[in-house]
């Protein structure tokens, strides 16, 4: 029934190609009144340069693309957004040749194809608007304030940070969202640009759309981000993936259901998070919870003091890394008793603390934004012992970067 349904669509969109391709080529012949050998040239044209290339069909993806295909990891990731990326530039370079040809007929068709591809995105824009004014209320206060938390994008896993979002249910230190881009079949278009938007100048805007590109060709940050977790021995939102204490089994066991967790064919996850729906909200929450998995529209939930407690252990993991060089040079002072030497080591230390201080400020003034109250922060960063050079840098970076 899947492929019957993506079928059909290609037969639809060929036999309405057909007709208008067969006044083009044939001086406003009707499709029926061809011979024999202008229908098979008019059939022939349209299959093959239209119908197969606008329409995903996965037969004509690459060499390289076929055989990574078989990766039973990042198969789905590469024949899904490869086909993605295809079709989108076969689309307007189908539309742009029309336009240029001598034939009127033809840049006719052409200008039709290129403004139905803009209505298109302007049609999509506009009602990912309308759901993100009814999800906010159309309150013009909360509007704004939501259009104002950027950082909100670092309580995020990584392969969402570019998307489309509508964000709603801010405060308390809590917020959700609905990603618009899971259900989007170009949604990873948007998401470079998005990447290239937000960088802070044309070269990091760059950086950022590249690395946004590959990932999404290759579902690179899913996979990436797994196996960097795992490394790390951490969740997607930065909490501990291990027990203390734990085994090597119960460390194995852990590690295998992140994995499973991750590549969890899709059928399987929806129902399962339908079951716990019903079970948890009852009929209404189950019936929400199905209308999400759907339609991709499906509201996620986070807590983001619980994300900052995992992310500032980082950040105190990060600095006593960089800080070791520093008490080395201190040991070494003792011996050599070369004051260059020290100055020199602890230029360097700084140097490197700093990015991890503007980071970490970030994602604190982005807590605070959303409802975290600054003496659960300031409680966060005692209970993960920071000294208190380290905390105030940490809370008033752009004030103090200058003097660091």
């Amino acid at each position: 029934l899947y492929q019957a349904e993506d079928d059909l669509l290609k037969i639809v969109a060929f036999e309405n190609e057909k007709k208008d391709y067969a006044k083009i080529m044939y001086d406003g012949k009707e499709y029926d009144k061809l011979d024999a050998d202008q229908k098979q040239k008019v059939d022939q044209y349209v299959s093959d340069n239209i119908v197969k290339n606008i329409l995903p069909n996965y037969s004509r993806l690459g060499g390289l693309a076929k055989g990574l295909r078989a990766v039973p990891i990042a198969g789905t990731f590469i024949s899904f957004q490869l086909e993605a990326w295809r079709t989108a530039y076969n689309t307007m370079k189908l539309g742009i040749d029309e336009v240029s040809s001598d034939n009127p007929k033809m840049r006719t068709k052409g200008a039709k194809r290129l403004a139905s591809v803009m209505a298109f995105q302007g049609l999509k824009t506009f009602l990912y608007s309308m759901l993100g004014q009814s999800l906010l209320g159309g309150e013009e206060e909360e509007e704004e304030k939501i259009v104002d938390i950027m950082d909100i994008r670092g309580y995020l896993p990584s392969y969402r940070k570019n998307s489309d979002l509508r964000i709603f249910d801010v405060g308390d230190g809590k917020f959700s969202y609905i990603d618009l881009s899971s259900s989007d079949p170009y949604g990873g278009l948007t998401s470079v640009l998005n990447a290239y938007k937000r960088g802070d100048t044309f070269e990091q805007g760059l950086a950022d759309a590249a690395k946004e590109f590959g990932g999404d060709i290759l579902g690179a940050d899913i996979l990436a981000s797994t196996v960097n977790n795992l490394i790390q021995g951490k969740d997607k939102y930065g909490k501990d993936l291990y027990k203390p204490g734990a085994t090597d089994t119960e460390k194995l066991e852990s590690a295998l259901n992140l994995i499973y967790e991750t590549f969890e064919p899709g059928t399987i996850t929806s129902a399962r998070k339908i079951k716990k729906a019903l079970e948890d909200k009852g009929m209404e929450g189950g019936l929400t919870e199905t209308l999400g998995q759907f339609t991709g529209f499906k509201p996620y939930t986070v807590d983001v003091e619980k994300v900052m407690s995992f992310k500032l252990k980082d950040v105190k993991d990060e600095i006593d890394g960089i800080k070791k060089a520093g008490y080395s040079a201190d040991y070494e002072f003792i011996r050599t008793r070369d004051t260059d030497k020290l100055i020199e080591a602890w230029k360097k230390v700084d140097q490197k603390l700093k990015p991890v201080f503007k980071e970490a400020n970030r994602d604190v003034e982005g807590a605070m934004k959303l409802g975290v109250p600054m003496y659960k922060i300031d409680n966060l960063l005692a209970s993960k012992k920071f000294n208190n050079t380290d905390a105030q840098m940490i809370f008033f970076y752009n004030y103090l970067k200058d003097f660091f």
